[in-house]
């Protein structure tokens, strides 16, 4: 069991999303990260997509009633047990009675707390995840963490096996650092914008602004003039992540996690997938370009990420083995050890 002494601004349970329920305007919700939340499931022995707490801006304060592990990922905060440094990316024992501080995070925008067998949490259509607009999910009714929770999480039997795992510095290389350059692809309304309109996307330096949130990344640039009798309102159609939005006012939304899943804004461009963990770290006032890319590119890049994953998985796969000498049977654990 784990306790939520200060859950900072917003702290939320979040698994690998709420899938298949789009047509029936139930959002996707789930990491807004999804990267971080595999990487710090992966390092405490569980399912990728497994729920975990999200903190945005601000980690909370947690006091673990229970031996576990845990380890945290995504935007970078210094760490503290008992007053003990502890890092990030390692998988981190901790036992029952010791308190994990608070602490700001000092780069990106979200920090991904996962724990050793996971938390033991009721699905509402098959997540965890809290979706705050519908009132589903997470600790119930969709809300974010409170003073006071309490975590349900039973550590596994082998859970001594998880010592020393972590994470190299080129696995985590990915969040901005008060600038970043997010590329994109041709959206459904990729004429929506004139010559100059996409000129001006492209071309110039967006401010992100502090009304951002997990449903979208709000932009502030030179307005991207529209083609000729176009106002950038459409007949509203699907929306999912990714979605790149102009407004009437000609300001780009990058939607995110909980994103609504019908707009009405044109979207002349998609971000490509392998770029939405780096988006979900921004930070008010951070500075963002575009850049163009293409289908081919975007996909490699996704694979190389998923094959990234998986060699993090069969690194730390532990393989048992039934090996008789002398008259006797033994049961052996291999595994490998060391920085992935």
């Amino acid at each position: 069991m784990i306790e939520i002494v200060s859950p900072g601004p917003l702290a939320t349970i979040q698994d690998a999303g709420r899938r298949g329920y789009l047509r029936f305007g139930v959002s996707l919700c789930g990491a807004a990260d999804a990267f971080a939340l595999a990487l710090a499931n992966i390092l405490v022995g569980n399912a990728r997509g497994a729920g975990a707490v999200e903190a945005t801006l601000v980690t909370p304060r947690l006091r673990f009633l229970e031996d576990t592990v845990f380890a945290a990922t995504g935007g970078r905060c210094s760490l503290s047990l008992d007053g003990e440094r502890v890092p990030m990316d390692e998988a981190v024992p901790a036992r029952a009675g010791q308190t994990l501080a608070q602490a700001p995070v000092t780069r990106g925008c979200r920090t991904y707390f996962a724990f050793a067998g996971g938390l033991n949490l009721p699905e509402a259509l098959g997540s965890v995840s809290a979706d705050r607009k519908a009132g589903i999910g997470g600790l119930g009714q969709g809300r974010k963490l409170a003073r006071g929770d309490r975590l349900p999480n039973e550590l596994p039997a082998d859970a001594h096996e998880l010592a020393g795992r972590r994470l190299s510095a080129e696995v985590c290389d990915y969040l901005p650092d008060g600038a970043a350059t997010l590329r994109v692809l041709p959206g459904p309304q990729a004429d929506a914008l004139s010559a100059e309109g996409v000129e001006a996307f492209f071309s110039q330096e967006y401010a992100v602004l502090p009304e951002s949130d997990r449903m979208g990344v709000r932009f502030a640039g030179r307005p991207a003039a529209f083609a000729g009798g176009q106002s950038g309102d459409i007949i509203t159609d699907a929306l999912m992540p990714g979605a790149i939005q102009i407004t009437s006012a000609g300001q780009p939304i990058l939607m995110m996690a909980d994103a609504q899943t019908t707009g009405g804004y044109a979207k002349p461009f998609w971000l490509v997938s392998a770029d939405l963990p780096k988006a979900a770290q921004l930070r008010p006032g951070d500075a963002v370009r575009f850049a163009r890319c293409t289908m081919r590119e975007a996909r490699e890049d996704l694979l190389e990420r998923e094959r990234a994953l998986a060699r993090l998985e069969r690194a730390w796969e532990t393989r048992r083995f039934r090996v008789r000498a002398a008259g006797e049977t033994y049961e052996i654990s291999v595994r490998e050890v060391g920085p992935a």
